[in-house]
């Protein structure tokens, strides 16, 4: 599918500015001569606005790896789209996509577990890269999003220490309005507070305004693309969840059948590479920005409270989710097998 007839029908995210280091990879690839084997042309989908950094560059950055990786017989064209693969491609026509999975829950509850767990049952990117490749998460993601055409590839983890933004220091969520998705919503509701939905691009003005109290964002990266640390001085450390899930880059099977088998190890090569890099340097990127962060706005870092309180309903929000079917207990066996065993490493 071509661009034009992508945009023709996905409905595209809210707009929002910020610079990034990653800028660049937006540009195209300078011309070449012209390749003697026909050109495919893909659309990659990504829930962030194209005039955004942050996420939308990552999906460019991505979407020219892959073009590298299978020798330019591909042609990538990164637009913004539905916030998650089973909208973008089984409804709306894109070939790939690349972002979170907590849209995908509302129509498979179990990839919850791949979307993120509330509290301490949340894995660090090594834990969620060990359960994907060696303990069965990758093989029961791929199974449940079959019937949907989508074949799903992990490309990294979504942040190690999401921060809760505020204007105020919080010291309870009961009674709070909080902006955040997936499981992590339950929990504030389970805790008496009032959920908040907003789009990426409302989240810095409805801070400001007082729409809501706080706000959840995975990475320090994505606070500065949406100019959040301008309005909340204060971030609590890992409120909800002590990291985020997993981000992917999604194929519709009709795209990923088309390939080669040479052509599919090329791209998954290429993908685990990424989500290495993301695994490795997300740690230093975060402290580089912290400090930066800490330095123009003052940014207050504090440890919130009612974490006790967010560990226990984060746990029965979690066995709840577990018992709703076969799948959910099938995911919930291995992800908490493959949690045991990190937690003893």
């Amino acid at each position: 599918m071509d661009r034009r007839s992508f945009l023709a029908t996905a409905s595209a995210a809210t707009a929002m500015a910020c610079a990034s280091p990653m800028t660049a990879a937006r540009a195209r690839p300078s011309l070449r001569a012209a390749p003697t084997h026909r050109t495919q042309d893909l659309v990659l989908a990504c829930p962030s606005p194209e005039s955004a950094a942050g996420m939308f560059d990552e999906a460019c950055a991505l979407a020219r790896a892959l073009e590298r990786a299978l020798e330019a017989r591909v042609k990538i064209d990164v637009v913004s789209g539905p916030q998650g693969s089973i909208d973008a491609l089984a409804s709306q026509g894109a070939d790939l996509f690349y972002g979170p999975e907590h849209a995908n829950a509302a129509h498979v509850p179990a990839l919850a577990f791949i979307a993120g767990l509330p509290g301490r049952l949340a894995m660090d990117a090594r834990g969620l890269r060990i359960f994907m490749e060696q303990h069965g998460g990758g093989a029961l993601w791929a199974a449940g999003l079959e019937d949907y055409g989508v074949m799903p590839i992990y490309a990294g983890h979504a942040g190690e220490a999401p921060v809760l933004w505020s204007r105020a220091p919080l010291t309870t969520l009961s009674g709070r309005s909080v902006a955040t998705a997936g499981l992590n919503a339950q929990v504030v509701a389970g805790l008496g507070g009032a959920l908040v939905p907003l789009s990426p691009g409302e989240t810095a003005s409805a801070l400001g305004s007082g729409r809501t109290h706080a706000v959840e964002i995975a990475t320090l990266t994505q606070a500065i693309a949406l100019k959040i640390p301008q309005f909340a001085r204060y971030a609590a450390r890992a409120p909800l969840a002590d990291h985020a899930g997993a981000l992917s880059l999604s194929l519709h099977a009709r795209v990923w059948s088309s390939w080669t088998p040479q052509a599919r190890a090329a791209v998954l090569s290429s993908v685990r590479d990424y989500a290495l890099r993301r695994e490795r340097d997300d740690a230093p990127n975060a402290t580089i920005l912290r400090q930066a962060i800490t330095q123009a706005y003052g940014t207050i870092y504090y440890a919130c409270k009612d974490a006790p309180r967010v560990r226990r309903v984060g746990e029965a929000v979690v066995a709840e989710l577990a018992g709703l079917n076969e799948q959910t207990r099938q995911f919930n066996d291995a992800y908490m097998a493959s949690w045991s065993r990190m937690r003893l490493t």
